[in-house]
């Protein structure tokens, strides 16, 4: 797994969100990470590449830190993608 593309000045700064039901299973679905809503979508940085019919989402796979209440409980490999 490459991680070339956080060496861009985009990812400097960590961010935060607050977890939805969806985000965390507890809700019914087949949601595949947390949801970017649109009004933050621009706070993230692009992914370089085009979806293909075989392939149709650009994901790269990050580490994310998860907190509760401020304490970390967790370290995961997620997937970023849109």
């Amino acid at each position: 797994m490459s991680l070339e593309f956080l060496n861009d000045k985009s990812w400097d700064f960590p961010f935060f969100k607050k977890l939805a039901s969806n985000d965390t299973g507890e809700a019914p679905g087949h949601q595949a990470g947390m949801v970017i809503t649109r009004n933050i979508r621009k706070f993230f940085p692009a992914l370089i590449g085009q979806p293909t019919r075989s392939n149709p989402t650009i994901e790269h796979y990050i580490r994310a830190l998860l907190l509760v209440d401020g304490k970390p409980v967790d370290t995961v490999t997620t997937r970023y993608q849109i």
